[in-house]
């Protein structure tokens, strides 16, 4: 299900989507654009509706503005789908002494994840000001979580936020949308989410056209992230055919299920209703047909209604939650098609995959014990790939299945066999197989109260771990070690767990006949971390 500023709606509801739109908007960065007459808004938002937009969402953040109420009546009244958003902006956003500043990263975490479930302020400016109303006297809840970074910069508070947007995203599995000034440090935002537990798929970095490279796009959408393309209508910066050309090159090395259109007009001097130019219209009667002739109609379908409907596609819904313990129906109205993946042993490729994540030795930093050991390796070999995994997640919502290859290469960091950085998934309950495809490894798990396992896997051997177990995987051979592995879709994974546990229990170390293990003088036990990170 989708949330919207008017309650749930299936994904097949949506209908063409500008991903990027504010109705209210009110920012000491733009003084004179402010965004803050709902009369003209309606008006403005109407000539959306009426260039060709079925939906739009409104990545409006706490604390710039927002008129909730009034976003809730005016897609009432247009019959115009509209995605609140909660978060925060980056610091350039907010005047000095704004109150988000003085609170920590659980307490954002816990409002961003309130105006998702319980609903959003009534005022932005008063944090006690109660729960904003759609017409029908239900709440206005938020969709999406927003969060924004400087260029090629992340301060100490945007860093707080980005932790407390993931947080939130854990409990609720709402997407999070990452403001990238002018296109920069997309990678060191994705990384920095999927260390806090925010798979890449429910990730979407917004103006990454404003630095219009297709192959970096296309690297990121391999790696599951959604594409924001905002930066239309702009040709003092560059023509909108630079970044059709883009779009459409990305489209066809592999991003084009991950690509969204959006405005992002945002300026009183630039709303038609506001007395400015272009308007909202712009996208819908001048860039829509163009893109419509640069990728075709299918991928165009793709860009406008499909990947913005997966993408926040998230909630289980509140008739899902009311009848949780009925039956399903035969068939669910929207039916995923069955999909077809087929594993290469000697390559380590899993074809049909649709996200892919790397790690080169460089970055595990952390994970193994011995310290000069690592470093002196990573002088060597420290941008060599350490694993990569392969993936399919073709059912995203709740009963899909993660289906995926993780290849860890052969080595060894002073005593310890390279292995991957490890997880407890989100959702503790959720359990994991693993089944040997090449190579020898040994899949060694942690339980949160002190039981530790160190299990072989060869070739045609699997292994299920079940919900409660923290495990990574070690290859203790010569060879790649390639395992299938398979977990629940909403299950996620807390990377940081193991790290603040001092490493896990047991250390996997060569021995006098092969590998052993032998007790982990460093670690601390789980209950000292202050457990896992739960999703409620």
């Amino acid at each position: 299900m989708i949330r919207t500023a008017l309650g749930d709606i299936r994904a097949d509801q949506l209908g063409a989507t500008d991903y990027h739109e504010h109705a209210f908007q009110v920012s000491p960065l733009l003084p004179g654009d402010e965004l803050d007459d709902e009369a003209a808004s309606a008006a403005e938002l109407e000539q959306l509706r009426d260039s060709g937009f079925a939906a739009m969402i409104d990545p409006t953040p706490v604390g710039l503005g927002r008129r909730s109420g009034a976003l809730a009546r005016i897609s009432a009244e247009l019959s115009l789908t509209v995605v609140a958003s909660t978060g925060m902006h980056r610091d350039a956003h907010y005047a000095a002494d704004h109150w988000l500043f003085s609170l920590g990263e659980r307490e954002l975490g816990e409002l961003f994840t309130s105006e998702i479930e319980a609903g959003v302020l009534v005022r932005d400016d008063d944090p006690g000001s109660g729960v904003a109303s759609a017409p029908s006297g239900a709440p206005v809840r938020a969709g999406l979580i927003k969060a924004g970074i400087d260029y090629w910069r992340i301060t100490a508070q945007e860093r707080k936020t980005l932790a407390a947007a993931a947080a939130a995203h854990r409990r609720t599995n709402a997407p999070v949308m990452v403001h990238l000034e002018s296109g920069s440090a997309a990678w060191e935002v994705l990384d920095l989410l999927r260390d806090l537990g925010v798979g890449a798929d429910a990730i979407l970095l917004a103006h990454i056209d404003r630095n219009p490279d297709p192959e970096l796009h296309a690297s990121l959408a391999r790696a599951g992230a959604y594409l924001g393309y905002d930066g239309f209508a702009r040709s003092r910066r560059w023509p909108d055919s630079v970044l059709l050309g883009c779009l459409g090159a990305a489209a066809s090395a592999g991003a084009a299920e991950r690509i969204l259109l959006g405005g992002d007009v945002a300026r009183r001097t630039r709303y038609v209703a506001y007395g400015g130019m272009p308007g909202l219209r712009y996208l819908g009667e001048r860039v829509v047909r163009r893109l419509h002739d640069a990728v075709g109609g299918e991928v165009a379908e793709l860009v406008l209604v499909h990947n913005p409907a997966r993408l926040l596609s998230r909630f289980l819904g509140d008739h899902y939650q009311r009848n949780r313990s009925r039956t399903m129906s035969i068939e669910p109205r929207t039916l995923t098609e069955p999909v077809k993946l087929t594993i290469r042993p000697e390559a380590g490729v899993l074809a049909g995959s649709n996200e892919r994540y790397e790690k080169r030795v460089r970055e595990l930093a952390g994970v193994y014990r011995d310290e000069a050991a690592f470093e002196a390796l990573t002088v060597r070999r420290g941008d060599e790939l350490a694993y990569r995994v392969e993936s399919n997640t073709t059912q995203r919502d709740a009963g899909g299945l993660v289906t995926g290859l993780s290849v860890l290469s052969p080595g060894r960091v002073g005593e310890e066999y390279f292995m991957t950085r490890g997880h407890l998934h989100v959702r503790a309950e959720c359990g994991e197989t693993y089944l040997g495809v090449t190579g020898t490894g040994v899949m060694l798990l942690d339980s949160l109260g002190g039981r530790s396992h160190a299990i072989e896997i060869l070739p045609g051997e699997a292994v299920y771990v079940p919900g409660g177990w923290v495990h990574r995987s070690v290859n203790v051979g010569e060879d790649l070690l390639v395992t299938l592995f398979c977990y629940p879709a909403e299950a996620g994974q807390d990377y940081q767990l193991i790290g603040r546990a001092g490493g896990m229990s047991q250390l996997v170390v060569a021995g006098a006949t092969g590998w052993t293990t032998r007790p982990n003088p460093d670690h601390l036990g789980y209950a000292a971390t202050g457990g896992p990170r739960t999703s409620s």
